[in-house]
């Protein structure tokens, strides 16, 4: 089926427009390439460190950066057919995974401990979703009665979770029980929550915003992270999207609106460099000529002026 062309806009008008967002795409993925090789550095130096900081809290740290890289991925999807909007809640997500990853490095002397906070949290939130759906408990015994009654499921087979044996939640326990998370566990308990985030512990920032602020990145919290709080869970989607003709009619604008492309790019590309940055100043120092040659390589089309002026229709 053929989209209407008065809701979704084209991508063959202008001529142009296709090459102008497989450059976009493509910058990005030059972007998640040399990604892949410093997450690379990032584990051989876990590896090869008899330092508990690196050898242990590094992998954890890595998956916040794995994250990041995945997210490039996604962007550069977005960007080669041409979903502006889409891409800055995408870009939302970038900035809250690379915030994780530097709060987690940027003290060595914390890393453990921020590391196993996270593992601590990751693990008790699993070990609450599979008691929540198991049906020999209580919670799993709820869980079956409110599928069965809710208004979708409740008229469809409801999606099949198994829990095994328990031996994974088992598995899960035993490791929040061991000497290794002891001190984290202690921490926990002081916070007086059931479900704080990991970067609370330790008197830590109690919000993204003041992880910001704590990391000395309050201009990026309100440009890639607060600015689209609202539209992220759907709220604040009205402005620039209607209007009405001198009839009283509604006017739309067309789904892939591309007039802010050309800047969630330079984010994308801009907050990359950052987060790229990070990893070499606290983990990989060994590559950071890499990256000033990478950046050199991409720098001219980074900084290309767009070839076409993109403006949302009604």
């Amino acid at each position: 089926m053929q989209p209407d062309p008065s809701v979704l806009s084209s991508l063959d008008d202008p001529p142009e427009l296709r090459g102008e967002l497989c450059r976009y795409a493509d910058l990005v993925e030059e972007a998640l390439s040399f990604g892949t090789h410093l997450f690379s550095s990032i584990l051989s130096t876990a590896a090869e460190s008899a330092d508990e900081s690196k050898n242990t809290a590094l992998p954890v740290a890595a998956l916040q950066f794995r994250w990041f890289l995945e997210l490039l991925g996604g962007l550069s999807a977005q960007f080669r057919f041409g979903w502006a909007e889409p891409s800055a809640i995408t870009i939302r997500s970038l900035f809250e995974s690379s915030v994780g990853f530097h709060y987690m490095i940027a003290d060595a002397n914390k890393t453990v401990a921020r590391t196993r906070a996270y593992l601590y949290m990751t693990h008790r939130r699993h070990i609450d979703f599979i008691d929540s759906i198991d049906p020999a408990t209580e919670r799993g015994k709820q869980y079956v009665r409110a599928m069965n009654t809710d208004e979708f499921f409740g008229a469809v087979a409801p999606p099949a979770f198994t829990v095994g044996d328990g031996a994974e939640r088992d598995s899960l326990k035993k490791t929040l029980e061991s000497p290794a998370f002891a001190s984290t566990h202690a921490a926990y308990e002081a916070l007086g929550v059931k479900w704080p985030e990991w970067y609370w512990f330790d008197s830590g920032p109690r919000s993204i915003e003041q992880l910001g602020q704590a990391l000395r990145r309050t201009t990026e919290y309100a440009m890639y992270y607060r600015l689209w709080s609202r539209t992220a869970h759907s709220h604040d989607v009205v402005s620039g999207k209607l209007g009405f003709s001198k009839e009283g009619r509604a006017l739309f604008a067309q789904l892939r609106m591309m007039n802010s492309l050309h800047a969630s790019v330079s984010q994308t590309i801009t907050l990359s460099l950052y987060t790229f940055t990070l990893a070499i100043r606290f983990i990989c120092p060994g590559q950071g000529p890499a990256l000033t040659e990478w950046h050199k390589s991409i720098r001219a089309d980074a900084m290309r002026p767009p070839c076409l002026v993109f403006e949302g229709g009604e």
